[in-house]
């Protein structure tokens, strides 16, 4: 019903600019100018105002997909806009309108009007690239600037500060995690992140291709989750990501990764590391020797006679002369657990009554 109302108005709006455009247009340059009441006016400004209207009821459609688009575009400009780079952006704005206003009387003096437009016109765009791109190439200087002018040093600790690495998102699993609210603070990807995702969505082998797209994918998950708490921060593309992430860590963030192997060696140079696979398997069920439970086998295991069965967390359980009861739920004891940095295994025999 609202949207009819609203077509409707749109299409009021359309017959009384087709009337508007009769009257001050068209009578005026086309049928000529006349005097006294004629009635062929009203006639011919009625049927302006009923093709303004009929035709402006026909384009509603358009016009709302069209406006429905650019808010898309305009969103996902601003979701990947960093908040840095649009300040950088309106200081270079406001730095080109200075300059133009202090230039803008010794061009008009010196030069003849034509030309005073031509190099204005010139002139005023180039002189905002370079400001601009300037403030881009010395972005990490302008916040080292910025936080050491208000007091607060780069090397101190900001633990609300979390830096996105790309095995965290090709692992896709901090999407749901970002939905519960657990994490607090503020959450970045660096464009070296998003670099070695791209280089690997175009790798020739159609399993990293998957992999890497997948990271782009959660990628775009957060940015619609998260908003603005989500900053695309440009940063240096050259060297290993270890040696990167190192330096960002040492600049005071946290870094969020799944693979293992380098959040052992940024762990072993001192770098602050929140592992996924680590806080997965803390928050499984735990299950300690003497304890009994439920378990369905479901396939063979490793060694001769093992069944195979998966708590409800995913661990999975090993039980000794477990394959004779494949496909079968029955009652096990645990024996033993082994730990190890991929997760935690189950050792168990079945209870007999």
């Amino acid at each position: 019903m609202r949207l009819m109302i609203d077509r409707l108005i749109f299409s009021l709006f359309g017959g009384a600019l087709g009337g508007l455009t009769y009257t001050w247009v068209l009578r005026q340059y086309v049928v000529g100018e006349q005097t006294g009441f004629i009635v062929m006016d009203v006639v011919w400004a009625f049927i302006a105002c009923v093709v303004g209207g009929v035709l402006f009821y026909l384009v509603w459609p358009e016009i709302v997909a069209f406006f429905r688009m650019l808010s898309k575009i305009f969103q996902k400009i601003m979701k990947r806009l960093a908040i840095t780079d649009l300040m950088i952006l309106i200081f270079a704005l406001f730095v080109t309108v200075v300059v133009y206003i202090f230039l803008e009387p010794i061009y008009r003096f010196a030069l003849e009007p034509k030309l005073y437009i031509l190099v204005t016109f010139l002139t005023t765009p180039i002189l905002f690239i370079i400001i601009w791109m300037l403030g881009i190439g010395k972005r990490e200087s302008i916040i080292e600037s910025t936080r050491q002018l208000f007091g607060s040093s780069i090397s101190q600790p900001c633990s609300n500060q979390h830096i996105l690495d790309s095995s965290c998102l090709i692992d896709g699993r901090i999407a749901e995690l970002m939905m519960t609210t657990t994490l607090n603070g503020r959450f970045a990807v660096p464009s070296f992140v998003l670099f070695d995702l791209q280089r690997i969505s175009d790798s020739q082998d159609p399993i990293l291709s998957h992999r890497g797209k997948r990271g782009m994918m959660t990628l775009e998950k957060l940015q619609e989750i998260m908003g603005p708490k989500l900053e695309v921060m440009h940063t240096s593309n050259r060297g290993r990501q270890i040696d990167l992430l190192l330096k960002m860590s040492r600049d005071g963030y946290l870094i969020i990764s799944c693979d293992m192997e380098l959040t052992l060696d940024l762990r072993r140079q001192g770098a602050t590391v929140v592992n996924l696979n680590e806080a997965a398997s803390a928050l499984k069920t735990m299950i300690v020797p003497g304890e009994e439970t439920m378990i369905a086998v479901i396939k063979e295991g490793k060694e001769q006679g093992q069944g195979v069965g998966f708590l409800d967390d995913g661990t999975m359980v090993v039980i000794e002369d477990g394959k004779k009861v494949i496909g079968q739920t029955v009652r096990i004891i645990c024996t033993s657990l082994l730990q190890n940095p991929q997760g935690r295994i189950v050792f168990g025999k079945i209870v007999t009554r």
